[in-house]
Order: C-alpha cells, then structure tokens, then sequence
C-alpha cells in the first residue's frame, strides 16, 4: 500500500527533527545564505553578550571577525575577535586590517552597545 504525500513529509520531519535533537542543535537559528534561498543553521547571539539585543548589529559585528579570518586563515583570529562581544583589540585590529578605517568609531559604538559596556 503506497503512503500519501502528507505521511512521506511527517516521517521526513520527524526524521530531521530526531538528528538535529540528538546533534544538540535546538540553540540555533536560521540565517539566509543569499540568492541561492538555501539555509544554514548558525548561532548569532554570543553568550557573552548582555547589552541590546539587535540581530543585525550582531551580524554586522560577526561579519567583521568572518572577513578577518579569511584574511587570516587562523581559528585563534576568529575567536578573540569575538572575545568580551566584540571589544578587544583584535576586533579593532581588524577593522583596520579589513580597510575599514572610516568606521571604526561606528562599530566599536555598536559593539559596546550589544556588550552593555555603555
């Protein structure tokens, strides 16, 4: 006996949601990976931060310490960017190094505004 539509999609969904449950993936949110409409599963929200909550300062800030990786090619660059929400001095260092000297008042504002420093 052949299985209808709506009964293929519910076993695909539960099947999905029991690997993602058993990977430890229930923390993680959505974000688009442009014109091809694709997602990616992708922690956004440092725990480390507990100033204002704004998704897209956040992606802003986390797009300045991806850029400096791959300028890089050193996990270590990437994590201390990230360090204490963005404001260390590897965060400004690469702001610099990225060419972005025009804007560095402007994203170390939006970094002290996530972290709660201000």
């Amino acid at each position: 006996m052949p299985m209808s539509s709506v009964t293929v999609c519910l076993v695909i969904i539960l099947s999905l949601a029991e690997i993602f449950e058993c990977r430890g993936v229930d923390n993680l949110v959505l974000e688009d990976l442009g014109s091809t409409g694709m997602k990616a599963k992708r922690s956004l929200y440092p725990s480390n931060c507990f100033g204002s909550y704004n998704r897209e300062i956040f992606a802003q800030l986390d797009r300045v310490c991806d850029d400096c990786y791959e300028l890089y090619r050193n996990h270590n660059v990437s994590i201390e960017c990230r360090r204490d929400c963005y404001t260390t001095e590897v965060f400004e260092s690469c702001l610099k190094d990225l060419m972005m000297h025009d804007f560095i008042n402007e994203y170390k504002e939006m970094a002290l505004m996530v972290s709660g420093k201000i």
